[in-house]
């Protein structure tokens, strides 16, 4: 399985998505797109956007961060092989709908730089 998490160090949906896949012990890829220009014009080529975070799970794009998404990119597996029983949520304050990445604080989104 090849999952890539496209982030920047500021950025807290960025954080929470990689904090979910830790819970269900996925393995990734974390690439800061401040720093890494080339990278971060793939996620731009991949997503069609500058926000993060992104996740690319063998090949599915999500933008944001989307617990539902990402069960079902993941194809509702835990690390163990089990089928998650979680039915999917609806986008609570945790969570960002997909292209936006609002900083809880301040309202402001989360853009990289190319």
């Amino acid at each position: 399985m090849s999952v890539i998490v496209y982030t920047t160090p500021t950025c807290p949906y960025c954080d929470m998505a990689k904090q979910y896949l830790d819970q269900k012990g996925v393995k990734y890829e974390s690439i800061d797109v401040s720093t890494d220009s080339a990278r971060a014009q793939e996620m731009i080529d991949k997503s069609g956007q500058m926000g993060v975070p992104v996740l690319d799970i063998n090949g599915k794009v999500i933008v944001g961060f989307d617990k539902g998404a990402i069960d079902a990119a993941l194809g509702g597996a835990t690390a163990a092989g089990e089928t998650a029983s979680e039915p999917a949520e609806e986008a609570t304050a945790e969570e960002t709908p997909a292209g936006e990445t609002a900083s809880p604080e301040s309202g402001s989104t989360e853009t990289a730089e190319a």
